[in-house]
């Protein structure tokens, strides 16, 4: 993997992998033998619990059906109305 510079982002490129195809990937720490497997925070899918792993997907064809609320967020997501977490 490389690293996208200081932004904390690794990436990493495997040619001829198809849509469906499941990944995980490894971080191996120089501290205590500590290596655990993660999926991708970036991943556009991901496995149906209980699986966890992250799903090759092409969501340039995802066809969109909320451009009601797009249109209307300015409206409700302003910094000074108040949110629920």
């Amino acid at each position: 993997m490389g690293s996208r510079g200081v932004t904390g982002v690794w990436e990493l490129f495997i040619p001829d992998l198809s849509q469906g195809e499941v990944y995980k990937y490894e971080v191996k720490s120089r501290f205590d033998g500590y290596l655990v497997q993660k999926s991708d925070p970036y991943g556009f899918a991901s496995e149906l619990r209980p699986k966890t792993a992250s799903v090759v997907w092409d969501v340039t064809h995802f066809s969109w059906n909320d451009q009601e609320w797009v249109a209307s967020r300015a409206e409700r997501h302003g910094l000074e109305k108040p949110i629920a977490v």
